[in-house]
């Protein structure tokens, strides 16, 4: 179920989906998106490379498809269509066979599965409070005993 909060996300994210591809691009300068997901590939390389990984909110893939490039069993899911094109297109554009998936993370089936390392960067704060505990809760269950969650969120005026 949709909350109007998740639905006003949904459509930023559909309607920014081109300028976050173009972000997260290399670049020259400082880039947040490259500096995030470098901080949770160090994290998984210490996984074998049998390890799950699940990006919640992967935007336009490149985690993931960094994730399967090294070996691991990645998944991305984002709920924004034009964010899952993109990863679609990335993933082809590198030859990587990435599993990407459109949807919130509420509504889709992960029944049986579980991940050594859940990754929710940029995610969160777009959570109504109300679906926090519920959330938290879920990505317990997704988790191994000895898995991990990494969360990161920025400060929009200091960024």
């Amino acid at each position: 179920m949709e909350k109007d909060q998740q639905r006003q996300a949904k459509e930023v994210f559909n309607e920014g989906a081109d300028a976050w591809q173009k972000q997260s691009q290399y670049s020259e300068s400082y880039s947040l998106i490259e500096h995030r997901n470098s901080i949770v590939m160090s994290e998984l390389l210490e996984y074998p490379k049998s390890a799950r990984f699940l990006d919640v909110g992967c935007g336009t893939g490149q985690l993931v498809i960094e994730a399967c490039a090294n070996s691991y069993a990645a998944t991305g899911v984002d709920y924004a269509k034009e964010m899952i094109q993109h990863c679609l297109e990335n993933a082809t554009s590198v030859g990587v066979d990435a599993d990407f998936q459109l949807g919130s993370l509420f509504d889709l089936s992960f029944a049986g599965s579980q991940f050594e390392m859940i990754s929710a960067l940029g995610f969160i704060e777009y959570l109504p409070q109300s679906e926090l505990e519920k959330f938290f809760k879920l990505v317990g269950q997704l988790l191994t005993d000895s898995g991990r969650l990494l969360i990161g969120t920025r400060n929009r005026l200091f960024n």
